[in-house]
């Protein structure tokens, strides 16, 4: 039946052979052998109705709904005027177009999911980036304070070394002396 209906072998023998026995396919099946028309309607419906308008469908066309079923004649001529037997308002009709607006809702609603995240990670990138301009900027300052620091001690040293008294010290030491000086004002 799959082979017939998807124009390819079916590839899970292995997982039918552990579910077949399960009850929910029992139920399926038993509904299946019980309608008459099971060839036609197996054509008929698209694999995206729900298993509830199946068996609605299912149920309509075994004159459950204590209604005379549509002779023959009745039914090619329905086929030929371009109506389905099931009539203009079909059900099924009106499953398929609920089915499309669910998922044209949900496709909306991921959609605006995904804005919503894009919008957020933008967002977020956006602050990160101002809070590591603020850090560099922080950072920058401190760079400067210390870079003045520096050169504030550095030439408190050099005013030290200028303004030594160099009376009391060895020759060597006052030689030495003089030449950092003379360095220090290159």
């Amino acid at each position: 039946m799959y082979n017939s209906i998807e124009k390819q072998p079916f590839r899970f023998d292995h997982c039918w052979d552990l579910l077949k026995n399960e009850q929910k396919w029992l139920d399926r099946e038993a509904i299946i052998v019980s309608c008459k028309r099971k060839s036609t309607m197996s054509r008929s419906l698209p694999a995206l109705v729900s298993e509830d308008a199946t068996d609605e469908l299912m149920a309509s066309s075994n004159g459950n709904n204590n209604e005379r079923p549509i002779g023959q004649k009745t039914a090619k001529e329905r086929k030929k005027s371009g109506k389905s037997l099931l009539g203009d308002a079909s059900l099924l009709s009106s499953a398929l177009s609920e089915l499309k607006d669910e998922k044209k809702k949900a496709h909306n609603e991921k959609m605006m999911a995904n804005a919503l995240s894009i919008q957020s990670t933008t967002d977020a990138r956006a602050e990160l980036l101002q809070i590591r301009k603020a850090q560099l900027l922080e950072a920058k300052e401190g760079n400067r304070i210390k870079s003045e620091k520096l050169k504030f001690l550095q030439s408190k040293e050099d005013m030290e070394i200028m303004m030594k008294h160099t009376s009391s010290m060895t020759p060597e030491k006052r030689n030495i002396l003089k030449y950092v000086a003379w360095k220090l004002i290159e």
